[in-house]
């Protein structure tokens, strides 16, 4: 339970960093980026590969490499 619960903490951290970063990057630019179909259905796959490994999660790394080639 308290490894969910700190794993939950890192994504929510994960996402308020990434939200931050995007309005800084926002404000300094006059257009918006757009991330690329590929870069999503990605996220959403390493999203789900952590759904499924929930008590045994992959490593950054591990994730980065199961995302790209699955």
């Amino acid at each position: 339970m308290m490894k969910r619960m700190y794993l939950e903490g890192k994504v929510l951290e994960l996402l308020a960093l990434l939200i931050d970063q995007e309005i800084q990057y926002c404000t300094a630019t006059a257009s918006p980026r757009r991330l690329k179909s590929n870069d999503v259905e990605r996220i959403h796959l390493a999203k789900d590969i952590l759904s499924k490994q929930i008590a045994d999660p992959p490593s950054l790394r591990q994730l980065a490499r199961m995302s790209q080639y699955t």
